[in-house]
């Protein structure tokens, strides 16, 4: 693991001087991009932001402060992935001037297609940092904003911050890089694309949830209309008797699917799965080929229980589980089902 580290740490310096030598200057994210070289991702999977990978191998003379440094980290990994267009759109106007709810409000829906005022208020829990569970400072630095009941406003501390040019800089071609993100993976939008991978995080983000739920969506998790199924289809051997569940293709349209475990058919939770169409729940099917792949899954589309698969089973140690198989509303396409099944 080491050498496979060190190694993509040489791809990166290499590409790095590489553009370095054809601007003739220092490259930002947005450079490699319009370059034809490595995709800015391939940094952030080894760098925790473009700054620390430039201090590292001495690319640059000017030194951040920790928060600064850490706001680049905030942006890099929240802001830059261009998930949600409305989340740049947001931050770009506050830049601008502090505003009230409503002006932002009526200025977003206004000029946004295809948002609503929920996307407009889970943008501004991620900006002041409200939509993470605490001490997620530690990692972002301070908020990027601040909310009373009337003003919207950026924070003192990032106030402070855009005063350096050189952090200046680095938010304006993260923020570049986030729209053009969007654009080429979310096609300008700010909902779920078929076959597009996704973290927990992504959906709660996406579905506008109070809160990150990467930490809550154990498998599954019924939340209002909302049921996101996360499944590792080749599971580790060493994993508890309790979670191995059996999931499995039938066909590039139908799952056999593995409820938690102490679950019964009489479990109000197994009753509620049952009867999703007639309570307007829909079910958000996403694979991961093996737990190696990290937090991302393929978003394969929605899917509903089919009547009368279900059954009452057991897991290896014993404890009570319930199966059924679920129809995906459209068939998986053959490369990807390949790539999980093979």
């Amino acid at each position: 693991m080491d050498a496979v580290s060190l190694n993509q740490n040489k791809l990166i310096l290499k590409a790095y001087e590489e553009v370095e030598n054809r601007l003739g200057h220092m490259p930002l994210l947005m450079d490699f991009i319009q370059q034809h070289s490595i995709d800015p991702s391939v940094i952030f999977s080894k760098f925790s932001n473009y700054y620390e990978f430039l201090v590292r191998y001495k690319k640059i003379d000017t030194l951040l402060t920790e928060n600064e440094s850490k706001n680049l980290v905030f942006f890099s990994r929240q802001i830059a992935p261009g998930l949600k267009r409305i989340d740049s759109l947001v931050l770009e106007e506050l830049l601008k001037n502090e505003l009230t709810y409503d002006e932002l409000k009526n200025k977003m829906l206004n000029e946004v297609k295809d948002i609503t005022e929920d996307d407009i208020d889970t943008s501004l829990r991620i900006l002041d940092f409200s939509f993470y569970n605490a001490g997620i400072e530690k990692i972002y630095g301070s908020p990027i904003i601040e909310r009373n009941e009337r003003m919207i406003r950026l924070s003192d501390a990032f106030t402070n911050a855009l005063s350096n040019q050189t952090f200046n800089m680095f938010l304006e071609d993260l923020i570049e890089l986030s729209k053009y993100n969007n654009e080429k993976y979310q096609k300008g939008k700010n909902g779920l694309i078929l076959y597009n991978k996704y973290s927990r995080e992504d959906f709660s983000k996406i579905f506008n949830w109070n809160k990150n739920g990467s930490s809550v969506i154990m498998g599954y998790m019924i939340k209002s209309q909302e049921m996101p199924i996360f499944i590792t289809y080749d599971k580790h051997e060493d994993i508890s008797d309790s979670t191995k569940y059996e999931d499995e293709f039938l066909s590039q349209d139908e799952l056999k699917w593995f409820t938690k475990s102490n679950r019964t058919l009489e479990s109000k939770e197994v009753q509620k799965i049952l009867s999703h169409r007639a309570k307007g729940i829909k079910m958000y099917i996403f694979v991961q080929k093996k737990d190696d792949d990290g937090i991302y899954f393929y978003y394969l589309g929605t899917a509903g229980y089919i009547e009368g698969s279900e059954k009452q089973d057991k897991m290896p140690n014993g404890s009570n589980v319930v199966t059924m198989d679920l129809a995906l509303d459209k068939a998986v396409r053959d490369d990807i089902y390949r790539y999980l099944t093979n």
